[in-house]
């Protein structure tokens, strides 16, 4: 049992802002109930949103709940979901994140003038830098250091070559061909995060909720457990056993959980 809220309050709806005072006081009340600090909540819930992964408290605190009162936090989770999606203080997180999250427009291509210019001014500094690290040098170690001095003058020649293959007019045109391969792959990437965050979430809550419907509709809260490898309870039906986690956290979640989570994300479809 000890994944029950990764069911539902964790994995579905996965946000925890600030609601309307008199509902947060109740879900606070009934988290504290049954031993988990509102604060530590909020915590696994935003990093289950945002991380991309299920977030939720010590096996051990979530033991305390009494199989009795899971549906009832479950609900009171429920409601305050709802009314924190529809919060100003919601929408702001959100946007944030989304922001985040969005792909980073490649930077135009420097003409090979310019390129040329920078590597000269850059060539000088390292130039400068080695003459000053050579002084400092003793004598015995002065003369390969000046040998490593002159290959470098020689390498600055080859910038001011007018022959020079690295900045010619042909590397002006290679490089904006490469500009516009990354403009189009930015392009795609943007439209496809245009798609998967869009300016509201709830497209997104929309979509956990039809997830979490479609994985916990077939859950046999009947299957056998039996010792695996290591001692680790595994289904005794190897089907079962393939099937993905978020089915079998359910299964742990129990079928008192995973009802009221249904009739939650049911009712909260029908407001979408």
């Amino acid at each position: 049992m000890k994944t029950f809220i990764l069911v539902f309050i964790l994995a579905v709806f996965s946000i925890g802002f600030r609601a309307e005072e008199f509902l947060q006081r109740k879900v606070d009340d009934v988290l504290r109930q049954v031993g988990i600090e509102p604060s530590e909540a909020r915590k696994h819930i935003w990093r289950s949103f945002s991380g991309g992964y299920i977030s939720y408290p010590s096996a051990a605190t979530l033991k305390k709940i009494a199989v009795g009162d899971r549906a009832g936090v479950v609900r009171a989770i429920a409601e305050l979901a709802r009314a924190e999606s529809k919060s100003p203080g919601f929408l702001k997180k959100y946007l944030e994140y989304r922001e985040s999250t969005k792909p980073k427009p490649p930077d135009p291509p420097k003409p090979v003038s310019k390129l040329r210019e920078e590597m000269k001014e850059e060539h000088k500094r390292n130039l400068r830098n080695l003459e000053e690290q050579i002084a400092k040098m003793p004598a015995d170690q002065r003369a390969t250091m000046q040998e490593v001095l002159a290959s470098m003058r020689e390498m600055g020649m080859s910038l001011d070559d007018p022959e020079n293959p690295m900045f010619s007019p042909e590397m002006d045109e290679l490089n904006r061909q490469h500009y516009e391969v990354q403009l189009s792959r930015y392009r795609e990437e943007l439209a496809e995060w245009e798609q998967r965050y869009p300016p509201t979430p709830n497209a997104m809550i929309k979509s956990w909720l039809e997830q979490f419907l479609d994985v916990s509709k077939d859950v046999d809260f009947s299957a056998k457990l039996i010792p695996g490898e290591g001692g680790k309870m595994v289904f005794a039906d190897p089907a079962y056993e393939q099937r993905s986690p978020a089915w079998k956290m359910c299964f742990r979640a129990g079928k008192e959980t995973v009802q009221a989570a249904r009739m939650a994300a049911a009712e909260w479809l029908k407001e979408l």
